[in-house]
């Protein structure tokens, strides 16, 4: 497996919001110009400890993290900045992003490919991760249900129980 594509399963796909997912591959689908390479922000780079200067500004596009936070959650340029942050860089006391080595082979590839090439080979990983994320939810509906069903069933047993058992001591003394 290549190196970016290890990346996005292991590292990126995981911690985006599945409606920046969703937002992602509709972008990559309909070739949305906001969605760039060469840069992660048309602000400038969301490597930069300086944060003051995304105060007001306002966001006209975005690097495929960035893209997915910002179409994905409707949020402040920011909170775009912030989230964005949170994803690349496991350590959250820290945004001078120590940790960019293990989102490369991502940004490497992302900004080096050609740009049709990208999203075709992008936009199925981006579907993979939402049919993980949505299986994921799924399942936890599921084994919710199961148990708030599970949970019925034992209240109702331990509400027909006593009635049972009294109703055929009342019988048994007839």
């Amino acid at each position: 497996m290549e190196k970016w594509r290890a990346c996005w399963r292991e590292w990126i796909g995981p911690k985006l919001p599945l409606s920046g997912l969703r937002a992602l591959a509709d972008g990559l689908l309909h070739d949305d110009p906001r969605l760039t390479q060469h840069s992660h922000d048309v602000l400038g780079s969301f490597r930069t400890s300086n944060r003051e200067r995304y105060n007001g500004a306002r966001i006209v596009g975005a690097c495929a993290i960035g893209y997915a936070v910002w179409r994905g959650l409707h949020v402040s340029t920011q909170e775009v900045f912030n989230r964005t942050l949170l994803i690349l860089n496991p350590c959250p006391k820290s945004h001078d992003m120590d940790h960019w080595e293990e989102t490369a082979p991502f940004w490497n590839w992302f900004d080096g490919e050609c740009r049709s090439v990208m999203r075709r080979a992008l936009l199925p990983e981006v579907n993979r991760s939402i049919a993980l994320r949505t299986r994921q939810l799924a399942d936890e509906v599921i084994n919710e249900t199961i148990q708030e069903v599970i949970d019925l069933m034992i209240a109702t047993v331990l509400v027909i129980l006593p009635v049972a058992f009294l109703a055929a001591m009342i019988l048994l003394r007839r």
